[in-house]
């Protein structure tokens, strides 16, 4: 019974880290794992205090971990200290909504996508299917997963 437990804990943690999902086979597998260390210790109030004491201490470590953890010193060692900011090249969708209507001219050629600088400033664009070569004057119509769409400006 306790091979049991083990191998199928083990099964559900191994699907739950190939397979995304809501943590349901995560969790199944710790508490199989739990039911497999019971079994092991051989039942009863002594295996029951050890299987909830460790139950109990992983809990509280995994909370230290998401609220302490990444400020500490070995958090710190562990994870990326990545901050998205504009000085960075990161821009917000909002600020490129606030395009719609610049006029620029296209840096590169855009065939259909490529790079305009707008108050000199390069963005990514694309085109509605049209090639435009670079140099052609082109107004920002829309904004479109994180590009500016623009269309040749008519002068």
């Amino acid at each position: 019974m306790f091979m049991t437990f083990l191998l199928i804990g083990v099964v559900l943690l191994m699907v739950e880290a190939a397979i995304p999902g809501f943590g349901i086979f995560g969790v199944t597998g710790l508490f199989s794992l739990l039911a497999a260390l019971f079994i092991y210790l051989g039942g009863g109030g002594q295996a029951l205090f050890i299987v909830g004491a460790l139950l109990f201490l992983t809990l509280v470590l995994a909370y230290w971990f998401f609220r302490k953890g990444p400020h500490s010193r070995i958090g710190r060692r562990i994870t990326l200290g990545l901050r998205f900011t504009a000085d960075k090249g990161y821009e917000a969708t909002e600020r490129l909504t606030q395009m719609v209507g610049q006029t620029g001219t296209a840096a590169t050629p855009l065939r259909p996508s490529g790079r305009v600088e707008i108050h000199g400033e390069p963005y990514d664009a694309m085109t509605r299917g049209e090639f435009y070569e670079a140099g052609t004057p082109v107004k920002v119509i829309a904004v479109s997963s994180r590009q500016l769409v623009v269309e040749k400006e008519v002068l």
